[in-house]
This record gives structure tokens, sequence and C-alpha cells, in this order.
């Protein structure tokens, strides 16, 4: 048993261990112990060196050898490093001061110690920024060179119900009145915790594709762990902590993925026993959230919020902000266009370039452009953009020709496209479809400055491919059964 652990779900564990010190430190709105997580961060790459996944017929010095020649050849290591050192020489190179031109009359920041170099106003969120990029190089680097399919798994499966943990916690502290969280509740803003669990709720959906598969001996347990936080835990965290555009957008998605779910069990041949429990269960489960959340506590505002999406005052509103913060984004990015004016730049010199009547329009979240895209270029410049894209774009590579390989069918092959499809491990369409949903997301809204966010996003990327099988395969396919 112990054997099996160090050799299969060890890595997995120290990058599960990464996500909840970060997860934890992150929900009081800023992050507490801002050195633990770069400890962890070393804790996983040393696991990953030391002791990494033990595949079948190679001893741990072959599966050492593996790993170091797969760090060797692996772009994202390179490209990765390129980002922390940008963060890092953003951090040394923090301070700006204020300074007042009189002949203006205007306050302005000065320049930092080295002009041409990366900088940021304050050091704090420089500090903040650095050890969530470290964490990301560490999660993603240890993702993409250790973790097999089972250690992917038991990620993925371990997260949603730490996040379910999570968000029950912080629901019960909102609705017992508990600060921030009933504020984070009342007025929930563009960046905001909902969206951390609206991403975890939307992936846990795969584990009931595959959680028919488990051994007799815990499938209770696991389904009820999967009942209680990932699904019904998350969901509440969802509904109370998003905005309603929000609610309304990932709720929507769940739905579909939950009708999948049964066509799914449809095409597998699953026993009407089972199928009417499973829709049963989901009935259950979301009547009983609905109530808790939305219609049982009188000063819930989960309601006003989903019911002001329909309004047209709602969407002038939000449309006048989107503009007049896209707009001041891209005044302040050619203040410094190459490197960006660091983290939380673009509130710090938002004053000077908005009118005082303005104000009113981006008074509330004035931190966020409401355009992740936009505000990594104004923060980050077009050098940090452009690797923080690279990352993606590396990241992506292996996805597509996985899914290329899948499903093109070579000559003779007796399985068809959609018997492939049914074959797919029950995480990847989920995966899928939350990664792309929460990308949409950020076109008008800013989810990816939430750092949990950000890291999840990362992740689930990284160990995507990995799911998928690395060639077609050239047997039959038993509907209903792993590839793995």
């Amino acid at each position: 048993m112990i054997q099996k652990f160090l050799t299969k779900y060890w890595l997995a564990f120290h990058v599960l261990a990464l996500f909840f010190v970060m997860s934890i430190g992150f929900l009081s709105g800023e992050p507490q112990g801002i050195a633990i997580s770069f400890w962890f961060s070393l804790f996983a790459i040393e696991a990953l060196l030391l002791l990494p996944t033990v595949f079948k017929a190679e001893s741990l010095v072959e599966a050492r050898s593996r790993v170091l020649r797969s760090i060797e050849d692996d772009a994202f290591v390179y490209v990765g490093l390129l980002l922390v050192g940008l963060v890092c020489i953003q951090w040394l190179n923090s301070g700006c001061v204020l300074i007042y031109f009189p002949d203006a009359d205007v306050w302005k920041y000065g320049m930092p110690h080295f002009e041409w170099l990366p900088y940021s106003i304050e050091p704090k969120p420089a500090l903040i920024h650095l050890s969530v990029v470290v964490a990301l190089f560490a999660g993603v680097l240890v993702i993409r060179n250790g973790l097999g399919k089972g250690g992917r798994r038991f990620f993925l499966e371990a997260a949603s119900l730490v996040s379910g943990g999570i968000a029950i916690y912080t629901v019960v502290k909102s609705h017992t009145g508990v600060l921030p969280y009933s504020e984070w509740a009342l007025q929930p803003g563009v960046c905001n915790l909902g969206t951390f669990f609206a991403f975890w709720f939307l992936i846990s959906l795969g584990w009931t594709i595959s959680g028919s598969r488990s051994s007799p001996s815990d499938g209770f347990v696991r389904t009820a762990l999967w009942w209680c936080f990932a699904f019904v835990g998350n969901l509440a965290g969802l509904l109370q902590f998003s905005t309603g555009i929000g609610v309304c957008i990932f709720c929507g998605v769940g739905v579909l993925l939950l009708l999948s779910r049964v066509m799914i069990l449809r095409l597998q041949r699953a026993g009407a026993e089972i199928m009417l429990r499973f829709v049963m269960g989901i009935f259950l489960s979301v009547s009983l959230v609905a109530g808790i959340v939305v219609f049982y506590p009188p000063a819930s505002s989960v309601k006003s919020m989903v019911l002001k999406v329909a309004e047209d005052s709602y969407w002038s509103e939000s449309t006048a902000s989107r503009q007049l913060r896209a707009t001041a984004a891209l005044k302040i990015w050619e203040e410094a266009p190459w490197t960006g004016v660091g983290p939380h730049g673009f509130s710090q010199y938002l004053g000077s370039v908005i009118k005082d009547v303005e104000w009113k329009h981006v008074k509330a979240d004035r931190r966020f452009v409401c355009n992740d895209a936009l505000q990594f270029l104004c923060e980050w410049g077009v050098i940090g953009s452009g690797i923080l894209l690279a990352l993606v774009i590396i990241q992506l590579i292996p996805l597509f020709i996985r899914l290329r390989n899948l499903f093109a069918s070579p000559a003779g092959s007796e399985n068809s496209a959609w018997d492939d499809f049914l074959s797919l491990d029950g995480y990847s369409v989920p995966s899928l479809v939350a990664l792309v949903t929460v990308l949409v997301y950020g076109w008008f809204s800013s989810p990816f400055q939430y750092p949990v966010t950000f890291l999840s996003w990362f992740f689930v990327l990284a160990l995507l491919p990995g799911l998928l099988p690395s060639r077609q395969p050239r047997r039959n396919v038993v509907r209903g059964e792993s590839d793995e």
C-alpha cells in the first residue's frame, strides 16, 4: 500500500499540497505566509527529482534518468524560468514614489532605480505575484514531467474535494456574518471566489462518468465524498460568491455537462436503477443547495443578482465601465509598453488617466480591467504577456497532437470516432469545457486575477493531455471501460 502510494501518487500529493496551501492562503484576500508557498514549491520540485513516479518494469534510478531527460527537453522549463525571472526583477526593482509637479498641478509616480528593467510600484504585490508564478512553475513542471495518468486523475479528484471543502467552510462563514466572507457574498466583484468554485464544480462532473468504475470496497465512500464536497460544496460556493452573470454562465454550462452525463450513461447501456439514482441524486442535491443558498436566507443576494442580469440598466452600466477600464488600461500600458507597470499598477495609475466625473464607473473593483488579456498586457507588458502566451501554447501543442491522433482513425480500425469518444477518461471533456469557459469569461471579467483560479487553470491545462491516449487505440473499445 505504501509502496503503491509512493510510486504512483507521491508527486500528485505534493502538487495537491501546493494547491491546498495556495488556496488557504488567499481565502482572506491576501496570502498569509508567502514563505510557506515557496517552500512547498521547492518540495514539489525536490520530490520530482528524488522520488519520481516509477512506471512498470522500471527502477527508481531509471525513473530519475527519465525525468531528467524529460526536463532537459521540455520547453516549458526554459520559458517558465524566464517568467519567474521577469516577476523577480519586478519585485527587486520596486518602490516608486509619488512626485508632485506644480506646473501641471498633478501627482505622478517616479521611475524606479533601473528605468529600463521591469518594475513594480510597490514591493508587496510583486512578491505575491512571484510566489504565485513560482507555484505555477513548480506545479506544472511536476505535472508535465512526473505524473502518470493515475496521478493526474488523483489530483483532479482530490482537488475538487478540497475546493468543495473550502466552499462549504466559506459559505457557512458567510451565512453567520463573518467578515470578509459575508461581504464577498453580498457584493461579489469581477474577481471573485465563486469563479474558483465554479471551475472545480465543472471539472468534478467528470468524476461522475468514471466514478462507476470504482471497486465495491471504496465505491460508497468515494461516491459520498463526491456528492458532499465536489458537487454540493462547489455548487454552493458558486451560487454564494459568483456574480449574477457568472451564476447564469457556469450553471448553464453545468446543466449541459450533466445532460451529457445522462446521455453517456444511456450509450454505455447503464441500468435503469443507476440512471434513476443519478438523476434523483442530482435533483435532490440541487434542491438542497438552492434552498440553503438562494431561498432560505432572508438576506440572500443571489436572486436579486440573477434577476438584475435581465435589466437593460445592468448591461449599459457594465458596458460603460468595461469600455472606460479598457481605454484606461491601454493609456497606462503606453507608459511602459514592453515591461508593463507591474502588479496592481493599473489601480495605481488609474487616477492619472481618467477624469473625476468618470470615477463612478470604476469605483468598485478599481484594481481590475474586467478583461484579463488587457490587464496582463498593462501590468506585464509585451514581454511578460508574450511569455505567458508562450506557456499556454507549449501546453496546447501536446493536447492538439493527441486529439488529432485519437480521432484520425487508422486504416482497418474497427473503432468509430464515437467509440473513441466513449473510451476517453471521464475528466477529459469536463476539464476542457471548464478551461474554455473560464477563458471566455475572462474577456469581460477578471477571473485570472484571483491567484488560485489562475493556478488551477494552468494545472488542469498541463495535465489534460496526459488523460488522452498517446496514440490511436487499435483494439475494440468496451463501452464504459477506461482506456488507461
